[in-house]
């Protein structure tokens, strides 16, 4: 099992602050498990607004049979536009990706 963590940090922009960008970017991330197959779980979780004002805005763990299922998730046209919006809102330097096998 492939565990995918990625970490967002959002910007200020285009009159939204980072924790609307947060909050659009769950409901289209979560589209994404009835959109793109291989994710046997996909969770998405938006950050305190009484946490530290330095944190991630936005969180994605999902879970993959093996790594051939996680690539396959990556290229799908469908992620592939979820990436395009995330990368237009984030912050500079704001991502954080981990893949583990458990």
């Amino acid at each position: 099992m492939i565990h995918h963590i990625v970490l967002f940090r959002l910007a200020d922009k285009n009159g939204k602050t980072a924790a609307e960008w947060a909050a659009e970017g769950k409901i289209r991330a979560e589209s994404l498990r009835q959109t793109v197959p291989g994710a046997e779980t996909l969770q998405v979780f938006v950050n305190s607004p009484d946490a530290d004002a330095g944190n991630y805005h936005l969180m994605l763990h999902g879970t993959f049979a093996d790594m051939t299922a996680l690539h396959d998730y990556a290229v799908h046209e469908k992620h592939l536009e979820f990436v395009a919006f995330i990368k237009s809102v984030l912050a500079e330097n704001g991502r954080a990706c981990i893949d583990y096998t458990e």
